[in-house]
């Protein structure tokens, strides 16, 4: 990743999030990391397709714990 995207960096491989206003476990997504266009990636808890997210919608995420 360049220096460009690294402003946006908010997770890390391996936090789990969940949207803002969602209760855990519901919707659940593990970080996988972020691409070299800056997104972040992250698949579900207990497996799935991975996604790739703006860095925009960082805000809308925050980090919980099992």
């Amino acid at each position: 990743m360049d220096s460009e995207h690294e402003d946006h960096v908010m997770f890390k491989k391996g936090d789990i999030i969940i949207k803002s206003e969602a209760a855990y476990p519901t919707g659940a997504l593990v970080v996988d990391g972020y691409d070299e266009q800056g997104r972040f990636t992250a698949h579900p808890l207990g497996g799935g397709v991975q996604y790739f997210f703006k860095s925009s919608t960082e805000k809308r995420f925050r980090i919980v714990s099992e």
